[in-house]
């Protein structure tokens, strides 16, 4: 009835044999259970094991302990022994933004695997992690538990945190911010998903660049927002192709990827920055500008962000932050 089978601690083990006993049936209502020394002496394990699992099922309902008479299992109907007729599994109906959304990725990931091992991996997004870069976060991480506070901090996150990047974003990529203009998020892709609920109304639409990131492109269009799409030359995102679509349309946001495009490469001219900014102040509209790899340069500084030119304060970055 009882059954240590090796599989996890012993505690665990006992504890789950004992309560799917009891769910089952083969313990019925108001029976007895073994003595937790006599139980323990069976199973030739910890008594304190026993009495720690005896504890839990009473805390949790499954027994009831009544002081000098033992232990009993709870007189109310939990038992299942007679399971009623498994019914056919039916598909979780899903919205239609879910749908949409599924579709989407099991389209995209599909096309990403290759049953042929390339010669040259040109996938963007993989970093390279090495013994050394492991061994250095671990430090940290040590060391930074040390200094926590363990109370609720701000929903933005830990305020030295943002402390310090705003001082970094500051130095390393022009940056006109301080700690009260940032909020840490788990990644870019739940920055954008945030900025789309927060900013778009359903039947917004949103500029992004042709060809460009999936991701951003579905995080908009789960918003309930129709997508424009601008081809991008030798010089990025033209701002001049606003105009046409801006005659019907009622434009909320532009997302680009300035430093680096993804995936052609090339990088959004001053020039173009600028009537970008100029853009987006006269029609009240937000810039996304996403600097997803802007640490990774072979030769000089990061470049410079949009958002140091930004007076209207109408940029928003989600900065990957690798110090």
């Amino acid at each position: 009835m009882i059954k240590l089978d090796g599989q996890g601690s012993l505690y665990r083990q006992l504890f789950n044999s004992l309560r799917n006993s009891i769910i089952s049936g083969d313990y019925r209502a108001g029976e007895k259970l073994p003595s937790s020394r006599s139980l323990a002496r069976s199973l030739q394990v910890s008594r304190n094991i026993v009495v720690s699992c005896y504890e839990q099922l009473n805390t949790e309902g499954y027994i009831i302990t009544r002081s000098g008479a033992g232990s009993f299992v709870a007189d109310y109907p939990i038992q299942t022994k007679a399971s009623p007729k498994k019914m056919p599994s039916q598909a979780h109906a899903l919205s239609s933004t879910a749908k949409k959304s599924l579709a989407h990725w099991q389209g995209y990931y599909a096309n990403r695997v290759s049953r042929v091992k390339p010669v040259i991996n040109f996938q963007y997004g993989p970093v390279d992690i090495n013994q050394q870069l492991l061994s250095d976060i671990s430090k940290i991480s040590r060391k930074s538990r040390t200094i926590l506070d363990s109370n609720y901090q701000s929903p933005a996150g830990l305020a030295r945190l943002r402390e310090s990047i705003a001082h970094y974003a500051q130095q390393n990529r022009g940056c006109r911010c301080s700690a009260d203009n940032i909020v840490i998020t788990n990644g870019s892709q739940q920055a954008l998903d945030l900025l789309a609920r927060l900013l778009l109304e359903v039947g917004d639409h949103v500029i992004v660049e042709e060809p460009g990131y999936r991701g951003a492109a579905q995080a908009f269009t789960n918003a309930g927002a129709e997508l424009i799409r601008c081809n991008v030359d030798e010089n990025g995102l033209n701002p001049d192709a606003f105009q046409t679509a801006q005659k019907n349309s009622n434009i909320r946001l532009v997302y680009t990827t300035p430093s680096h495009q993804l995936p052609t490469g090339v990088i959004l001219s001053l020039p173009r920055r600028l009537k970008l900014l100029e853009w987006a102040n006269a029609h009240n509209a937000y810039i996304i500008e996403d600097d997803y790899d802007s640490e990774f340069r072979y030769l000089g500084r990061p470049i410079e962000s949009i958002q140091g030119l930004d007076q209207s304060d109408q940029t928003i970055i989600p900065l990957p932050v690798i110090t």
